[in-house]
């Protein structure tokens, strides 16, 4: 009897796999009919989810903190060892660290990889010579790999001129998509209450532009502009831009902001709001505008590579220059210049983008079609 395929997910996080990865994985497993494992950081509460749900999860703890090039070796060699342990016929690698030493330890075990480059992250928006190393990094780890997805046509573009050559083994995806059933206008509410309210989604941390946002409503506070503004995300206080716990109370202390932790049912809290906020430096693709504009809502962000795409400019909602708190402050100014009317037909018209052009089929689809490439040419 033959032994079932093994399939192994490499991901820098057990709550982001549970999240955002869950569906498609399920969906690849029921399609190929195949084992699912899970390599990420251990997490006492997702890592125990993902395996509720029938994956095979293992742990590989990251020291995010520690750049020094021992740390870096004993993690590729942790993946090396862990690799050939497990021996899956195909390795998804998504984050920057599986890509580049997941991608070197595979290739010395002889397995194929199939690479998604979900953002270029903030040594990239920093520059400096920390990218310089990540760059000759990835054109060692990337030049090999068997299939790279890339989130967005500049992110491509770059690694096709700076990393990858003349090599052809990649392709675009529209983001990570989304679930239109589960993200859906159903959930929404702004449109039958009279205030008016505007939340910030993501990681609270600078390169999401949080610091902006909160200084654009230091502005139209003092302009007498009467609105509810949120913070609805994570703290991620050990990341070089990470936002301290201090000054998220400090903002809320002082009337600026109301503060909501990251939660597991974010369909049920976008359309609460009359529109998302999201003024990041640069994204791979915004999971979370994605995910607003499949629910029906109107949304706010920059004019920069993984957010522009998830809006119809002026129409689903309003773009913004990166680090521009004048610019930020005039985008809010326009939605809330807008009807409730006008602003759940904005909300409408980005659910239409979500379904012709974010659905998380069309990502399932492309993957299943390089897993299959792979497999049977093995």
């Amino acid at each position: 009897m033959a032994e079932e395929m093994r399939i192994l997910f490499s991901n820098n996080s057990a709550w982001s796999v549970y999240n955002f990865r869950r569906k498609m994985l399920a969906e690849i497993r029921e399609s190929m009919g195949c084992e699912i494992h899970v390599l990420c950081p251990w997490d006492e509460v997702y890592s125990n989810l993902l395996k509720e749900e029938g994956f095979v999860v293992h742990r590989l703890d990251f020291h995010n903190n520690d750049a020094s090039f021992s740390n870096q070796i004993r993690l590729f060699l942790k993946y090396r060892t862990i690799y050939k342990q497990i021996a899956p016929d195909v390795i998804l690698h998504n984050a920057i660290l599986p890509n580049i030493y997941g991608s070197l330890a595979a290739r010395l075990n002889g397995i194929p990889v199939i690479n998604n480059v979900s953002g270029l992250g903030s040594a990239f928006i920093k520059g400096g010579l920390t990218w310089k190393l990540i760059k000759i990094l990835y054109k060692l780890s990337q030049r090999k790999a068997d299939h790279i997805f890339f989130q967005n046509e500049d992110d491509q573009a770059y690694f096709v001129q700076h990393i990858l050559g003349r090599r052809t083994n990649y392709s675009l995806l529209p983001g990570s998509g989304v679930d239109i059933d589960r993200f859906h206008p159903k959930h929404r509410t702004f449109g039958t209450n009279d205030s008016t309210e505007l939340c910030f989604v993501g990681r609270v941390i600078k390169d999401k532009g949080v610091v902006e946002y909160v200084d654009a409503i230091k502005i139209l506070r003092s302009e007498g502009v009467d609105a509810k503004f949120h913070i609805l995300g994570g703290l991620d206080e050990m990341q070089i831009t990470g936002i301290s716990r201090a000054t998220v109370s400090q903002w809320q202390s002082d009337g600026l902001i109301i503060y909501h932790a990251q939660t597991d049912s974010p369909e049920l809290e976008l359309g609460k709001y009359d529109a998302i906020v999201l003024p990041s430096y640069r994204e791979g693709m915004s999971r979370v505008l994605l995910e607003a504009s499949s629910s029906g809502v109107p949304i706010i962000t920059t004019n920069v590579p993984g957010c522009r795409q998830a809006v119809i400019a002026d129409e689903s909602g309003f773009l913004c220059e990166p680090k521009d708190v004048n610019s930020l402050q005039q985008a809010i100014l326009k939605l809330l210049g807008k009807s409730k009317g006008e602003r759940l037909q904005m909300g409408d018209r980005g659910r239409k983008l979500a379904e012709d052009t974010f659905d998380e089929k069309w990502v399932v689809g492309s993957y299943l079609d390089q897993i299959k490439k792979l497999t049977q040419s093995n």
